[in-house]
């Protein structure tokens, strides 16, 4: 050892009993130890072993002395060196420089114990829910290969689907069925709420996993036109899972703001609606959930008319979309960037997205009722473009394709746009004859009364070719507005 330079063991105890704030003398008395003997043992001038530096931390009052010289000589490790305080050498360290430096590396390590075992427990939890989220998959093939009938009786009964994670599956499949079936999406969520009250846990968990299941019944209401039943769910969700999550909450915080503010917009509450989209966005970073509620938020401001702003909201997700690669996500965006352009009649510009990406992205996805929404888009753009054969083409094409596959709203809403454009072009007898083909898709839809007395006299007036395309607008408009909204 040179002359200048201090025992590592030694910097150990003189640091450790700094942080118990024990004198020296105190120290001496505790051990039995002569008077200066510390200093010594300090300074490096006597030895000093591990059983014995151990020792003297344990009267200093620490618990786990081993582990806590463990914790000192890591931090102090850091420094290159001790050096003996040397008055006389500009490379020696006063005994206020030693300490400030101790004092440093041992926040160093204890900030870099902290940092490695939230990492590290971090990682053992979500392999945790990674094995959760794959055992709530294989329960979840078996339980779509029973009867409708019995789904309910093996959640109540069956030990394994009492699981968040058998909650989480319930309630994402809830969403990929209401795509198609609001019933079987109903049927699900209503399941999801049976794995919610049935998990294990602490009330405080058990109600915010209910919540979140609530939010998934609620949109399932939603999508079957209930919005009073979708009202009453959302609430009850608020109720039981409004407060701040628990801590390491696996779920997705955004999935129940995203869903409310969906049935905000369709009661057409859109400043609600907008306010639960940015909530949810100030704690997503996640770049394709951005995209999501961005297209969302572009989504409340077209049925607002808020066109500019929507384009906004598009340009905001722009970016985010570089860094994933979701072709989905590039046609909801292309998509409603075309319709908005077509609201503000920019409809070259529009048309170019359209053809440049919209059609291109269909075709890859290949879903035929993307195509059919984008023809009705196109009809729309050609439209305006001053191209009314075109268009007509492109509604009755659309009309008849929609109601062939049953879906109603969507049939009666191009069937309205063909009338207007035809009434426009002064052809009354092809309203005539769509009137006997198109009236009874309205007939299935269960609009207000007045709405539907609306619609009877559209028809009725058509069929004596007394209709007028400012009628077909009007009543075009306020269906855009209700959405295929049913009594409940």
């Amino acid at each position: 050892m040179s002359r200048n330079s201090l025992p590592l063991l030694a910097a150990v105890l003189r640091y450790l009993r700094d942080q118990a704030d024990c004198t020296q003398g105190e120290l001496e008395q505790a051990a039995g130890y002569e008077r200066g003997r510390v200093s010594k043992i300090e300074l490096g001038s006597r030895p000093l072993d591990r059983a014995e530096l151990e020792r003297l931390v344990c009267l200093l009052g620490y618990d786990c002395p081993a582990e806590v010289v463990d914790r000192a000589v890591a931090a102090l490790s850091l420094l290159p060196s001790f050096v003996v305080n040397s008055p006389d050498s500009p490379g020696g360290l006063s005994l206020r420089e030693r300490r400030i430096l101790e004092a440093g590396a041992g926040a160093v390590i204890r900030g870099f114990e902290g940092a490695f075992c939230e990492l590290a427990g971090t990682a053992v939890i979500a392999r945790r829910w990674q094995r959760e989220r794959a055992t709530a998959a294989r329960l979840w093939g078996r339980l779509r290969a029973e009867p409708e009938k019995k789904r309910r009786q093996v959640v109540k009964q069956v030990i394994g689907f009492h699981a968040w994670a058998m909650c989480e599956r319930l309630c994402d499949e809830s969403i990929r069925a209401a795509a198609h079936d609001a019933g079987e999406a109903r049927l699900l969520a209503d399941l999801a709420l049976i794995a919610a009250q049935e998990a294990p846990g602490e009330e405080t968990w058990r109600r915010y996993l209910q919540g979140y299941a609530h939010a998934f019944v609620g949109n399932s209401w939603r999508v079957a036109g209930d919005l009073r039943a979708a009202e009453v769910s959302f609430q009850r969700s608020d109720a039981l899972s409004n407060e701040a999550p628990p801590i390491a909450c696996p779920l997705n915080r955004c999935r129940r703001l995203s869903l409310k503010a969906t049935l905000r917009k369709n009661q057409q509450r859109y400043a609600e609606a907008l306010l639960l989209l940015e909530e949810a966005l100030s704690f997503v970073s996640i770049p394709g959930e951005v995209v999501r509620l961005l297209i969302k938020k572009a989504s409340v401001h077209e049925k607002a008319g808020s066109f500019e702003t929507a384009l906004a909201d598009l340009d905001r997700a722009a970016p985010f979309l570089k860094d994933i690669s979701d072709l989905r996500l590039d046609w909801l965006t292309h998509s409603n960037r075309t319709l908005n352009l077509w609201h503000l009649g920019r409809f070259r510009e529009a048309r170019e997205i359209l053809e440049g990406s919209v059609k291109p992205l269909t075709l890859e996805l290949g879903n035929d009722l993307d195509r059919l929404r984008v023809r009705l888009l196109e009809g729309r753009i050609v439209e305006g473009l001053g191209n009314p054969e075109e268009a007509v083409a492109a509604f009755q094409e659309v009309w008849r394709a929609f109601a062939d596959r049953g879906i109603a709203f969507d049939a009666a809403l191009a069937a309205l746009e063909l009338a207007a454009l035809q009434l426009e072009m002064g052809r009354t007898r092809e309203v005539k004859a769509l009137a006997g083909q198109a009236a009874p898709i309205f007939e299935v839809q269960e609009f207000p009364g007045e709405v539907l007395a609306s619609v009877h006299l559209f028809w009725t007036a058509a069929r004596r070719e007394e209709a007028t395309a400012t009628a077909a607008r009007l009543l075009l408009a306020e269906l855009q507005r209700l959405g295929p909204v049913r009594r409940g």
